[in-house]
């Protein structure tokens, strides 16, 4: 195996396993910041390798991964500053 290939193959598996991660968390923050670690990721994969419809998808889904995660962190300060 080349180097650029297991470049890419270890782009590709860290990308699967941010999903992965992101599908295990119990709280939205973290869930949002493992979604956006792997929308990063396979935008990275998907631009290496030329694959449109994985650039496309998580370019799409990367900027309502990051607004939603900055719902939760307003969320989580505004429950800090004023607990019931």
């Amino acid at each position: 195996m080349t180097t650029p290939s297991a470049f890419l193959d270890l782009v590709g598996f860290a990308a699967a396993f941010a999903t992965v991660i992101a599908f295990c968390c119990k709280r939205m923050a973290p869930l949002r910041a493992a979604a956006i670690t792997a929308n990063l990721l396979f935008i990275t994969y998907g631009a290496l390798l030329g694959l449109m419809p994985v650039l496309l998808l998580h370019c799409a889904l990367l900027p309502l991964n990051v607004v939603r995660f900055g719902a939760c962190l307003r969320e989580r300060r505004a429950a800090i500053r004023h607990p019931q």
